[in-house]
């Protein structure tokens, strides 16, 4: 088991990615943004592998506008050293990495142009782990659910006709998560009938859904989703805000929550992404509970499996 958390590192303040406004549309501004976020991420990972937390999700903004066909950078030729110095760092540390594409990177959206902007989304997202030379096992985990319609049916018979349709080099790495509104678990259980994808289990959205299923069972049939080449099974992990609309991610970790989903997957083996809004902060706490658990250590110390790549 490796324990992480997302795109933020509040005790050093490095974010490796950063909003950018239509008005800043300008190559050379985008190109340099890419070399200061790289360099953050550089500054996460060291703390990261200080800190035992070996699993991590890079911004997908990592690379300015990077799918954006009206900026014109190489950025492939001028930040590709960079990047693979990068990839490097993570496969001498036995580190995990995936990325989370933002809300709107849909392959099921209505709109076609949105629709062709998610397509070069994914294909910059799977270039940029190509271009780390990480293996298969570094995910780009996407929602399934359309936003814009009330027809959960025909949104998830569109994604997986489009599915069909994406470029191997995306395939290869995507993942889905469940959902608390659009695509549940069930849902998500016939998706990879389907597609062949494997699930990334939310512990919070799959108890706002209320499925009969408790998490152990949950973990058991993700699990079984999860082939040789995709490496370790992803586990989203947190709790309620009970201070805000159902579904937002409890600020900090709840241990007596906590304890109790670790009590309920000891028989399960994965990596454990920390979601909390104080990032690293629940990430540490999680460790420091779990750091004599025989998962972690495994973790910590086995190599990863051979590439399928």
């Amino acid at each position: 088991m490796k324990i992480g958390y997302p795109s933020i590192n509040l005790s050093i303040d490095r974010r490796a990615g950063r909003p950018f406004v239509v008005l800043q549309r300008r190559s050379a501004r985008a190109l340099n943004e890419a070399k200061a976020n790289i360099g953050e991420l550089e500054q996460i990972l060291q703390y990261n592998l200080e800190h035992n937390l070996m699993f991590f999700r890079i911004r997908p903004d990592l690379i300015p506008f990077a799918s954006d066909p009206k900026v014109d950078v190489d950025w492939q030729k001028e930040l590709g050293d960079p990047l693979r110095k990068i990839g490097g760092f993570i496969r001498a540390h036995n580190m995990r990495i995936n990325i989370h594409p933002d809300l709107y990177t849909m392959i099921n959206h209505p709109d076609q142009q949105q629709l062709n902007n998610a397509i070069r989304d994914l294909h910059y997202q799977a270039e940029l782990l190509d271009l780390m030379e990480l293996d298969s096992s570094a995910k780009i985990q996407v929602h399934v659910g359309e936003r814009f319609s009330h027809d959960k049916e025909a949104s998830i018979r569109a994604f997986e006709e489009r599915f069909v349709t994406l470029d191997d080099v995306i395939k290869r790495r995507m993942v889905i998560e469940n959902e608390n509104v659009m695509c549940t678990f069930k849902d998500c259980l016939g998706i990879h009938v389907r597609t062949g994808l494997p699930i990334v289990p939310d512990v919070l959205h799959h108890e706002i859904t209320g499925g009969s299923d408790g998490i152990r069972r949950v973990l058991e049939l993700a699990s079984e989703t999860w082939g040789a080449c995709d490496g370790m099974m992803m586990v989203d992990y947190s709790s309620q805000d009970p201070g805000r609309m159902t579904g937002k991610h409890a600020p900090g970790i709840k241990m007596e929550h906590f304890k109790a989903f670790i009590d309920a997957s000891l028989e399960f083996d994965f990596d454990l992404m920390m979601e909390h809004k104080d990032r690293e902060s629940s990430a540490l706490k999680a460790y420091e509970y779990l750091k004599d658990d025989p998962r972690v250590r495994r973790g910590l110390t086995e190599p990863p499996a051979a590439s399928c790549d």
